[in-house]
């Protein structure tokens, strides 16, 4: 069905190569997002704001 679609074959490479380049990008965001909650201990210890008023001063 989908060479009755695409009966090019550049067309064919140009869309495999889209789809895994934006699967490449989405597995990587999952990855980072992944590896990054081994920081919430961390994070979770911040304070949330600054204890001197002058700091924001503009």
């Amino acid at each position: 069905m989908f060479k009755d679609i695409v009966t090019d074959d550049g067309a064919a490479l140009q869309a495999s190569v889209a789809f895994f380049v934006t699967f490449s990008v989405f597995l990587l965001i999952i990855i980072r997002a992944w590896r990054a909650r081994r920081d919430d201990d961390h994070v979770a210890h911040l304070p949330l704001e600054e204890d001197s008023e002058t700091s924001h001063t503009h």
